[in-house]
């Protein structure tokens, strides 16, 4: 920790000063290196189980944008191909994965367009890999297709 402090321009002595005072304060220097030296915030982990139910409620939402068309065709007066389904599926995944770039791209600083376009592109990077595995599987005779 001292050489963190010298690295802010104090010098030794009182960068050892200031250790030595704050070592009579333990929860207190421990939240301070945990900033300092290891840049983690002591107190993150406060709200662990809202962020899990806002994670959770996130997926269950989003990740059911894909599945829209082929729900839609369970209508009995909408008469769409399974090649209609598909297509839309893939169009509306592609710009649910934009629109929550864009959202992340708020709350972390990165411009909207960039950060929707990044998460939109690895979606999709992610989603062709998973195909092409299942593609080699199925030829290999690995993996039944039907």
């Amino acid at each position: 920790m001292v050489s963190l402090y010298e690295a802010r321009g104090i010098s030794r002595k009182d960068a050892e000063l200031v250790i030595k005072t704050l070592a009579k304060y333990k929860d207190a220097f421990i939240d301070i290196m945990m900033v300092e030296e290891l840049g983690m915030n002591p107190h993150d982990d406060e709200n662990a189980v809202v962020g899990g139910l806002v994670t959770f409620c996130s997926f269950v939402l989003f990740g059911s944008v894909p599945l829209l068309s082929y729900l839609v065709a369970l209508i009995p007066s909408v008469d769409i191909g399974s090649d209609l389904q598909l297509k839309l599926s893939l169009v509306l995944t592609a710009a649910t994965m934009f629109a929550l770039g864009a959202i992340k791209g708020s709350y972390v600083g990165s411009p909207w367009w960039y950060a929707g376009l990044s998460m939109m592109v690895t979606g999709c990077l992610a989603a062709l890999a998973g195909w092409v595995i299942g593609y080699v599987l199925a030829s290999a005779g690995l993996h039944d297709s039907q």
